[in-house]
């Protein structure tokens, strides 16, 4: 069966979810394992022979025997068994700065472009019973998305250092190491959030005593446009606003509250998904909304970690991550000409 361009995120809830409604960060797997049987983009064979030439990774693998703390099935793997660990260790650190998908609809691929297919405006036909008129679908055009984006944050010691430094003291850089690549990732996502939610007419200003009926207005104006957000992006700086009126706070008594790992704060009852966010590009006093199945995030690798040496002298690991994103138009039902991001709004001057 010949694989697919693209593979669609199912509606995958994270496992850790209290409510299953946070997404998963990881659909494609977190193990080297899992990334590269579903990303072509290297061989563990390639990966393993990598590991073998570091002596970084050896002198890690000889410590964690000593140590007794890890499984057979783990040390089995010889020298790869740090490698291991530490993509562990990476995926842990990115978890938290992954906020990004939370607000998007995640793919993969295996190339460096992927297009999509947008309909023109259409509307159902009321059809006679016991007959049927002939009826003509509505038109489509196409968006291209390409894969330039490849995101890389290292490790990298001296054979000094790496002679030094004790393997549990390393996995603390490699948590900085995820935390990084995953943080830029996540401010690709809200730059394209960003663009879509200043391009459209949708802007409420807030009125400084009042965040509920800001967040409503904001719903509202988009409603009135046909629009239909799914989430708001809140800046973490601007969260005192909404704790200090009781109606959002009261609002989740009757919504659906869950853990707060992900950056997903919960589901209110007016139909949104609350994310918070450092890494939200419209400043610190802008509120953003819109619909995750119009901001496209398509892998072509996800988060994984290689080692690599240099010179001799230079020794260490690498976790990547190579993607492409974008907020896309829509055209306005029943509108003759009607392609703007209808979806989008935002709350500006947010105290």
């Amino acid at each position: 069966m010949p694989t697919p361009q693209y593979w669609t995120l199912p509606s995958r809830p994270l496992e850790a979810s209290s409510t299953k409604i946070a997404r998963d960060p990881f659909p494609f797997g977190t193990t080297i394992h899992e990334i590269l049987t579903n990303f072509r983009e290297s061989s563990e064979d390639t990966i393993l022979a990598g590991v073998k030439t570091n002596p970084l990774f050896h002198k890690w693998y000889e410590q964690m025997k000593s140590s007794g703390l890890y499984s057979e099935e783990l040390l089995g793997v010889g020298d790869a068994a740090p490698l291991g660990a530490v993509q562990a260790a990476v995926v842990e650190g990115a978890m938290p700065g992954l906020v990004g998908r939370q607000i998007a609809t995640t793919l993969r691929t295996d190339d460096i472009k992927v297009r999509f297919y947008r309909r023109k405006p259409g509307r159902g036909k009321l059809m006679a019973s016991g007959a049927r008129a002939p009826v003509v679908g509505a038109g489509y055009d196409t968006v291209d998305i390409s894969l330039l984006e490849p995101i890389e944050d290292k490790a990298e010691w001296t054979r000094e250092f790496v002679e030094d430094v004790p393997f549990n003291v390393a996995l603390d850089e490699a948590a900085e190491v995820g935390r990084a690549v995953a943080e830029r990732e996540s401010q690709l996502i809200f730059d394209q959030l960003e663009v879509a939610a200043e391009a459209v007419a949708h802007d409420v200003t807030s009125a400084d005593t009042d965040a509920w009926a800001d967040l409503s207005d904001a719903i509202e104006k988009i409603h009135a446009d046909n629009g239909q957000p799914t989430f708001v992006a809140i800046p973490s700086a601007a969260m005192a606003y909404f704790w200090k009126n009781a109606t959002f706070i009261n609002n989740f008594h009757f919504g659906d509250m869950f853990d707060v790992a992900t950056g997903t704060l919960g589901r209110s009852y007016i139909g949104v998904k609350v994310v918070v966010s450092t890494q939200l590009a419209g400043g610190t006093d802008v509120v953003q909304l819109g619909n995750e199945r119009f901001i496209k995030h398509i892998l072509r690798r996800d988060l994984l970690t290689e080692s690599y040496s240099e010179g001799g002298n230079l020794f260490g690991y690498r976790a990547s991550i190579r993607m492409g994103t974008a907020a896309m138009k829509r055209y306005k039902t029943r509108a003759a000409s009607g392609l703007d991001y209808w979806d989008f709004g935002q709350i500006i001057s947010v105290p």
